[in-house]
């Protein structure tokens, strides 16, 4: 595994020294929720990204940055500490009370012609870096420093410099595939939303059975940038565009059967501590309401690290709306969560007996969430609105950096949370909080009473809480 996150990295930074001209020692721009973070996971900013970026660094912060750490109140004082140890930069904007976000743009704008590295945890602050051609992220991601790979914007930069070749160099590389009998062709490092070319000269040695054993160069010579573009045109493989298109296939699939799965699971599950008939009369609704907890603690603990593990429309659309996932995530996690839905309830189907499935000629059918009968469906929709955003509110927080130490065991902590919701919201309206939790027993046995107030409730009690953290918290840690 650290072979292959020392590839990468060695990968993106000579992207970056390529076409952009950086050098060694890196100059880093640190914000204070990189040093916060830090602080919080136990890393060592100035011993732990050296030995990352396997070269010096420099770590360097500006007074705007500074300035907002001490503003932002004791409780940061650590991250403060930290920061001050950093070369401070002039930005121009003392006295100005520019937020430190908008300094640290400023500083990379224009080219980024001081080839800084932005280290920063402010995910607005890495989405407006990302727009910017030529200007390196990095963030900590599972209490590991991260060189994000570099952006469209930064690779069709580089393409547009190396698009202009004289003919008299396309004649001398033509003559030399000629004469020395080299197959030139341009290799794509490909990973999510970012393609890095790399121009390899192979030259074919022996060729034993099935197995062609060669010898690969790398052709650094001045010439080679300013064939890349020419090269991309002549030798123009169809394998690689089905590599492309293979890799951004496999990243849907991996998420979308990761979503059916945890799903199916939660739904099974639910289901199956929910089946009263079953467990005789001696149940209790503390039962189905640690079943569905727990069932939530499973699904996130096997899939949270390849999805998220939503299992969820309504926190899909709450990691929507905090910007966790983009809209071109939307069909993959949705479609995948009402398969898995409608698979969930039919494998309970399938093994639980037909006389335990049978619908009561005045009651609901198994599984199925149903609305008390001493409440209007108004309340009814009121109490899953209200469950939704206790539910996302929690989510929201375990997604949010300034939380990260307090992520153990996040699995469980997030099922017991839904535990409780159902202890309390169960015997109101079954406490579903989950558009797909009712939608596939509902489907199965054909029961839709009020079916819609399990969509809505759950939907708009999670875009409440999304907006809700984003406005008040996320805006506000700025």
């Amino acid at each position: 595994m650290k072979i292959r996150r020392y590839k990468k990295v060695n990968r993106n930074l000579n992207f970056f020294m390529t076409n952009f001209g950086f050098r060694k020692p890196y100059q880093l721009l640190t914000d204070g929720t990189f040093c916060l973070a830090a602080l919080n996971n136990k890393v060592n900013i100035a011993n732990d990204i050296p030995k990352y970026l396997q070269g010096e660094v420099k770590l360097i912060t500006t007074s705007c940055a500074i300035v907002e750490m001490e503003n932002l109140g004791p409780k940061l004082n650590g991250a403060l500490a930290i920061l001050k140890n950093y070369v401070l930069h002039k930005c121009g904007h003392e006295n100005k009370n520019i937020p430190g976000f908008k300094c640290i743009l400023s500083m990379v704008s224009n080219g980024n012609p001081n080839h800084y590295m932005v280290c920063t945890q402010d995910r607005d602050l890495q989405e407006k870096v990302r727009s910017l051609p030529g200007v390196p992220l990095i963030f900590l991601h599972m209490k590991t420093p991260t060189l994000e790979q570099p952006s469209e914007v930064s690779v069709k930069k580089a393409h547009d410099k190396t698009s202009n070749l004289a003919q008299s160099e396309l004649d001398k590389l033509n003559e030399l595939k000629e004469k020395e009998g080299l197959l030139l062709y341009t290799v794509y490092c490909l990973e999510p939303v970012f393609i890095s070319m790399i121009t390899r000269t192979i030259k074919y040695k022996a060729v034993k059975g099935h197995r062609i054993s060669f010898n690969c160069t790398l052709d650094l010579s001045e010439k080679v940038s300013s064939v890349k573009a020419k090269m991309l045109e002549d030798l123009k493989d169809t394998m690689v565009e089905s590599k492309v298109q293979k890799l951004t296939y496999w990243g849907h699939i991996s998420i979308g059967t990761a979503e059916f799965l945890g799903t199916t699971f939660l739904v099974f599950l639910s289901c199956l501590g929910a089946c009263r008939g079953m467990q005789g009369d001696g149940m209790s609704s503390m039962h189905a309401s640690f079943a569905a907890g727990l069932a939530v603690t499973v699904a996130i603990q096997i899939f949270a690290h390849i999805s998220g593990a939503h299992v969820n429309p309504a926190v899909t659309l709450n990691a929507l709306i905090v910007k966790q996932i983009g809209w071109y995530h939307l069909p993959t996690y949705l479609l995948s969560q009402v398969l898995g839905s409608l698979s969930g309830a039919s494998l309970f189907v399938s093994v639980t007996n037909t006389k335990y499935l049978e619908i009561p000629d005045d009651g609901n059918g198994v599984c199925v969430n149903a609305i008390h009968d001493d409440l209007t469906v108004f309340q009814g929709l009121l109490v899953e609105i209200l469950l939704s955003i206790i539910l996302n509110l929690a989510i929201c927080s375990s997604w949010d950096a300034r939380n990260s130490d307090k992520l153990d065991s996040v699995s469980l902590k997030i099922g017991l949370l839904v535990v409780v919701l159902n202890l309390g919201g169960a015997v109101y309206t079954g406490a579903s909080m989950n558009p797909c939790r009712s939608f596939g027993p509902a489907v199965l046995s054909g029961d839709y009473t009020n079916h819609w107030v399990y969509w809505i409730g759950p939907i708009v009690g999670a875009a409440i809480a999304a907006v809700t953290y984003r406005v008040l918290y996320l805006k506000n840690f700025k």
